[in-house]
């Protein structure tokens, strides 16, 4: 942010004028001494500097709006380190997410068609996240909060690890290692 400057009032022109020792200079001079005016006026109008904080504020509220509901549709964090992340109401349908996302908060996250194919989700939190037809083969699941989880008949779960998830869905489990889950309690590193 600019800072304000409260400027001295120009001098009178025939007073500049006097100091002029070149004629051809004195269109330069004029326009010189005109714009002097022009921000002496400015400086001291203190609504210029309201606007100045009010623009400011316009930047970090379209920031905010901008980021507050990010779509990362598609994208790719295969070997991504993303652990502890709060990645909450994202948009991650379609992407891959071969990640380390231990204890990551991904509440009411979108991960339709996300390709979680051995995917660290150990302790993370997936209350509300939409799993629907993803792919989570060989997946870390354990410790995991599926509160309100939306999956559906469609969810590849081969060789996922859902010892001790927390708040399955109705089926979810029997599910799972229908599809060949296991349930295997490893060292925690």
């Amino acid at each position: 942010m600019r800072v304000r400057l409260h400027r001295k009032r120009p001098e009178p022109w025939n007073v500049r004028r006097q100091g002029l020792k070149r004629g051809w200079t004195v269109p330069l001079w004029a326009f010189e001494w005109f714009c002097e005016w022009i921000a002496f006026v400015l400086s001291n109008w203190s609504f210029l500097e309201v606007l100045e904080y009010l623009s400011s504020f316009g930047v970090l509220i379209a920031v905010i709006f901008y980021f507050g509901d990010a779509s990362l549709a598609r994208s790719n964090f295969s070997a991504a380190d993303l652990r502890d992340c709060d990645l909450s109401f994202a948009d991650l349908s379609d992407a891959d997410l071969r990640a380390n996302l231990r204890h990551c908060i991904l509440r009411s996250v979108n991960m339709e068609h996300a390709d979680l194919t051995e995917a660290d989700l150990f302790g993370a939190d997936l209350t509300g996240a939409d799993l629907s037809r993803a792919t989570l083969v060989s997946a870390d699941l354990r410790n995991t909060n599926l509160a309100s989880l939306k999956w559906s008949d469609t969810l590849n779960l081969k060789n996922a690890n859902i010892f001790g998830v927390k708040n399955a869905p109705e089926g979810f489990i029997a599910y799972a290692l229908k599809g060949g889950a296991l349930q295997k309690e490893l060292d925690n590193p």
